[in-house]
């Protein structure tokens, strides 16, 4: 029997928060706020 691990590549994509100017973290490229994603 083969190994599972042999057969699957895993990657990680980027992360889609950022960090603006006034220390606020954002997602993505628009003017969401992680904070408004976690309340909701």
């Amino acid at each position: 029997m083969r190994r599972l691990e042999n057969e699957l590549s895993l990657h990680a994509d980027a992360s889609p928060l950022r960090v603006d100017d006034g220390g606020i973290v954002r997602v993505g490229k628009g003017r969401v706020t992680l904070d408004l994603v976690v309340e909701q």
